[in-house]
């Protein structure tokens, strides 16, 4: 799993609570730790829906989208240094390049 909402520190807590609990360990537990780490996760969901709606489809003022295209973009620069071409291009579905 990975949480693009949360900091690289509570990433990291929320990583070690689900590989030790699981997901419906996690979900029980009510501590302090898990308290925080779901007021952290509400937060990057909370405001005007329309407007975080709006800005995800245009790409502007929304870090997970940001985080998203970044990981595209890392996948694909490994790609064209493996030799795989970035992934565009069709192919994969039986088309000859």
């Amino acid at each position: 799993w990975d949480f693009v909402e949360l900091s690289e520190e509570e990433n990291a807590e929320l990583q070690k609570i689900l590989q030790e609990d699981g997901v419906s360990g996690a979900m029980r537990r009510d501590d302090e730790v898990m308290t925080r780490l779901r007021k952290a996760l509400h937060r990057s969901f909370n405001g005007n829906v329309k407007s975080k709606i709006s800005s995800r489809y245009h790409g502007m003022n929304d870090a997970m989208a940001s985080a998203m295209l970044a990981k595209v973009e890392e996948r694909k620069a490994a790609a064209a240094e493996a030799g795989g071409g970035g992934g565009s291009g069709g192919g994969g579905r039986g088309e000859e390049k």
